[in-house]
């Protein structure tokens, strides 16, 4: 597994604290003070590593939950 900065880490603990947590692009937006590549940046890199998954909500827009990763991840913590 990679090595995470802050917002990812957050991110991270989130969805160990809420496995049924639902977010977007925005959410981090807000919850983080970031633009939205910074934003969509930090979900890149914990979609590569499969710690969270992508999902539609209409032809538009997009959430992320959590990834089959994750727990894995959360196993060797």
């Amino acid at each position: 597994m990679g090595n995470f900065n802050e917002r990812q880490a957050e991110i991270i603990k989130l969805f160990a604290d809420e496995p049924t947590a639902m977010v977007t692009i925005k959410d981090l937006e807000v919850k983080f003070g970031v633009s939205p590549t910074t934003a969509k940046s930090d979900i890149i890199g914990l979609l590569g590593e499969n710690i969270v998954s992508e999902i539609s909500l209409n032809k538009v827009k997009r959430a992320y939950i959590k990834g089959d990763g994750l727990d894995e991840l959360l196993s060797k913590v």
